[in-house]
């Protein structure tokens, strides 16, 4: 019995932990723990007691926790369009049971997990929609894939997620007796998985044996999203959870100190997890050896003891050593030294001293793998001459016998240390390059950290950390990475980014910009890293209406990425992609054609790539579509689509923009208009099961979908899906980003086409206005928000005025492509048939004519473009008094409505 009376805080934390504990389990539970303190027992029973009187009402276990346990048998029940077979596991939100489809639509087996109805039912439910935000934003082949999500009967929502049948790596490792290079090529398969996760900005918070799980065919896949965190929540509209108690967040046994600490977590905390993923593959046994879960003892053995080494913890273990396939002498061999000291480092107390990334720590166990120095061991030159004779054991063997026979020895042990040189070099040359990197990583890792530091009154207060001021201090502070030169074009670029993606294109420009010039003085403009900043550039520069230089810096990125890379690497299927944008941007549809086949030929011969592989199958449709060759068009947007959904099964971005593809092509010819209103409904559909109602593009595809309606007559439904649109935009982009000036000149078609053509004129000037604010009044943008204001001129009769604009517009296309261009004739055919109300025919007929012969050298009658012209000749032709030339031009213009298209 002691003698002092127990603490508050031990009261607290003991009583938190019983909470946990089956109530009938509870009493002999806490007298084993108390271990003879009677007052700390006394204590703790009052306030169970207390707290269960007051949840009688509810008749549940525990405050904060579930409060209906779902213990009903529900096999052969069904959860939504699921069937239940059988339960699988249970944890803190919910019960998860194997199904499979009852409606017939598909037959795999799948895990449903279902919410649990909770006393705490509105964290439980923000927790678990944060889940399904984190898997929407997930694809990667060892990560469990999000299927398809609803709510069951009672109100629960439920995820269906990839069944995975397998078992945890550690079993399966030990089941098939796998060695230890076995072991961690399959660990490096989970470095991927979790790299992947923190390059979309979640940490899983959650990594352990039971969480990572092998198929039979030896394929890992990631599961339980359930506590991890986005790194950035404003990238989701679901609200954060609360967190209320830390040790009901966490594994004890694989947390990180921070984690137990309940400090701020990063990247490196998953690293932390997986150097004890790494510990317990090698040594048999978990890194933390916990007997009790509380705070205390956990505490002091994370965060204060240091862990006992692989290569000590199989000392005389031959049934570990047995089940990696040799014996505990070879096996502790084989731990100690590199292995040993990966593990250490990846188990560092300090986060900033591990493995910055969860990339590192693979490099460093490939390395290992490859008989290269590894990173963790920094070692000397005595370590690394070593590391040679192991990798020339054959060399090492004929110099020492030279040496003893005497033969020769002067040209043998000249050779011999020209390999030694060569090799040292060698070895030095990746280690220094490894260091780097390192180095970069940790660098950049500080100076984000020390962005999100709101507690220190000196850094800024909480409320202040929103996007833009957290962008804003990352430009100040670029520059104390000056001394780490890749570090500082690291952060410059992926500063740039963020900006583009927020529609800056300035800033976004300038910033990527700097980083190119640090790539090219460090690493050398052949390097591909180099390439991916030219590449990220580039496309900043096509929306700056840049076109020349985006050309030259993306055809320059293809052939470094060529060169580097070569012709199966994703990297360089990018690349000609975006070299095929460039073709069709200055309307050379064969080239754009070809570069886009070139690079689907490049991810067929990928694996994992199908989410790419449909965006450039649906792109490749669009060119066809281009050149008017509608059949070939259909069969790439449907293959687009069918490769879509097999990459993702459930509602997903891309899924939904391969839809959308192949409904404006179908919407665009007799006959399509129905199955391409399905599809405009399913894309949205599905981007609003992934992204959310408040979402930019979600917003983009409701833009689509209401052109869709105003093209069918709809024209109130469309103006209000387009205006919902435009309020999402502006909310989440701003008002001066370029989509949503895009959105208001489809407002303004609306209003125009709905007869209020005073209304659309005002919209389409306030759009002009921004674009012109943002990127200037030479940008090609800025042109098409003119040549909207200048048909809404003509249609009331300002025909001066409209003709002046489109003077103005000719000459902005002009000087970007040229006077002979295809998109400036077209312009030029928009003047003509202003000039044609001003019965001024002549003009108006050469100028037709013009925009004809570029469109003929690019696509095919059928085009709708083409189809525009000839329907503006036809009406020239009826108003000059030539019926019969009117005649042949409105057969030639097919179903196009002359009133839709020139005033």
């Amino acid at each position: 019995m002691s003698g002092l009376a127990p603490s508050r805080a031990a009261i607290e934390a003991l009583f938190d932990d019983a909470l946990d504990v089956a109530p009938e389990e509870r009493a002999a539970w806490l007298h084993a723990r108390c271990g003879g303190d009677e007052a700390l027992e006394r204590e703790v029973s009052l306030l169970l007691a207390a707290h269960q009187r007051s949840e009688s009402v509810l008749d549940v276990p525990a405050a904060g926790r579930v409060v209906a346990v779902l213990d009903d048998d529900r096999r052969g029940r069904h959860i939504g369009p699921y069937r239940v077979l059988r339960e699988l596991g249970r944890g803190g939100m919910g019960v998860v049971y194997l199904a499979e489809r009852a409606d017939g639509q598909f037959r795999r087996r799948v895990a449903v997990k279902l919410l649990r109805a909770s006393a705490d039912a509105e964290e439980l439910h923000r927790r678990f929609l944060a889940e399904r935000q984190i898997l929407a934003s997930l694809s990667h082949p060892n990560i469990a894939t999000l299927l398809d999500g609803g709510v069951a009967d009672g109100a629960l929502p439920y995820l269906v997620i990839e069944y995975v049948d397998g078992v945890p790596i550690t079993e399966y490792c030990d089941r098939h007796r796998l060695d230890v290079a076995t072991r961690l090529r399959l660990f490096r398969d989970v470095c991927a998985a979790v790299q992947h996760a923190h390059q979309n900005l979640v940490l899983h918070r959650d990594l352990k044996p039971g969480n990572v799980l092998v198929t039979r065919s030896g394929e890992v896949k990631l599961l339980d999203f359930g506590i991890a965190k986005l790194l950035n929540p404003t990238l989701t509209d679901v609200a954060a959870p609360v967190t209320r108690t830390a040790f009901r967040l966490m594994t004890p046994a694989y947390a990180s100190p921070e984690q137990v600490r309940g400090d701020s977590l990063t990247t490196t905390s998953d690293v932390y997890a997986l150097g004890l993923l790494l510990y317990e593959l090698l040594a048999g046994s978990p890194a933390h050896q916990l007997t009790t879960d509380a705070p205390r003892a956990v505490y002091e053995v994370v965060c204060e003891r240091e862990v006992e080494r692989p290569s000590a913890r199989v000392v005389d273990d031959e049934a570990i050593a047995a089940s990696r396939g040799t014996t505990s002498e070879r096996l502790r061999r084989r731990l100690r030294g590199d292995l040993d000291a990966i593990v250490a480092m990846a188990l560092r107390k300090e986060p900033g001293r591990r493995y910055g990334s969860a990339e590192l720590l693979a490099s460093d166990v490939a390395r290992y793998l490859e008989g290269l120095p590894v990173l963790a061991h920094r070692g000397s030159g005595f370590y690394r001459f070593e590391k040679l004779l192991r990798r020339h054991r054959a060399a090492a063997v004929a110099a020492a016998a030279s040496v003893l026979l005497l033969v020769a020895s002067a040209a043998v042990a000249l050779r011999l240390a020209s390999m030694a040189a060569r090799e040292r070099d060698r070895a030095a040359g990746a280690l220094a390059q490894t260091e780097r990197t390192l180095d970069e990583s940790e660098a950049v890792t500080s100076l984000l950290v020390g962005l999100f530091e709101a507690s220190d009154p000196t850094e800024g207060r909480p409320d202040t950390l929103t996007p833009a001021n957290l962008l804003r201090r990352g430009v100040a502070r670029v520059d104390r990475l000056a001394s780490q030169p890749l570090a500082q074009a690291r952060m410059l670029e992926s500063l740039g980014r963020v900006y583009a993606s927020r529609g800056d294109f300035a800033t976004a420009g300038d910033l990527l910009q700097r980083a190119l010039v640090v790539r090219r003085a460090e690493l050398g403009a052949g390097n591909p890293t180099t390439a991916t900043t030219e590449a990220a550039l580039a496309d900043v520069l096509r929306r700056r209406g840049q076109y020349s230089a985006w050309d030259s810096l993306a055809r320059d990125a293809l052939r470094v990425r060529r060169l580097a890379l070569g012709d199966a690497h994703p990297d360089v299927a990018a690349s000609l992609a975006q070299v095929a944008d460039v073709a069709y941007m200055r309307e050379d549809l064969a080239s754009a054609e070809a570069y886009m086949r070139q690079g689907i030929a490049v991810r067929r011969r990928g694996v994992g790539q199908d989410s790419m592989l449909a965006r450039d199958l649906a792109t490749l449709g669009t060119f066809l579509c281009a050149r008017g060759r509608n059949a070939e068009c259909e069969r790439e947007l449907r293959e687009a689509v069918a490769v879509a959904r097999r990459a993702f099964p459930a509602p997903h971005r891309e899924r939904a923009r391969a839809m959308l593809r192949l409904a404006d092509a179908l919407d665009d010819r007799p006959g399509g208009s129905a199955e391409a209103e399905s599809l405009y409904v399913a894309a949205l559909a599905d981007t609003r099961a992934a992204l959310g109602d408040d979402h930019a593009e979600t917003a983009q595809v409701m833009k689509q979908v209401g052109l869709m309606l105003a093209r069918h007559g709809r024209k109130t439904d469309a103006e209000r899906l387009i205006r919902r649109a435009l309020a999402v935009q502006e909310r989440t982009l701003g008002p001066s980003h370029l989509e949503v000036a895009r959105t208001m000149m489809s407002l303004g078609e609306v209003l125009r086409d709905g007869g209020y053509s005073a209304e659309a004129e005002r919209v389409f000037t306030d759009a002009a206005t921004r674009i012109g604010g943002s990127l200037g009044t030479d940008h090609p943008a800025y042109s098409a928000a003119l040549e909207h204001i200048a048909e809404s001129l003509a249609q009331r009769g300002a025909l001066d005025s409209a003709a002046a604009l489109y003077r103005r517009m000719i000459t902005i296309w002009a000087s970007t492509f040229g006077p002979e261009a295809g998109i400036t004739r077209e312009i030029k055919a928009g003047l003509a048939g202003v000039l044609a109300r001003q019965r001024r025919f002549a003009e108006a007929d050469t100028l037709y004519r013009d925009a004809l012969t570029s469109l003929h050298a690019v696509t095919a009658d059928s085009h709708r473009a083409v189809r525009r012209t000839y329907a503006g000749m036809a009406t020239l032709y009826a108003a000059w008094g030539k019926p019969d030339s009117a005649a042949v031009y409105r057969r030639r213009a097919g179903d196009v409505d002359l009133r839709d298209l020139w005033p």
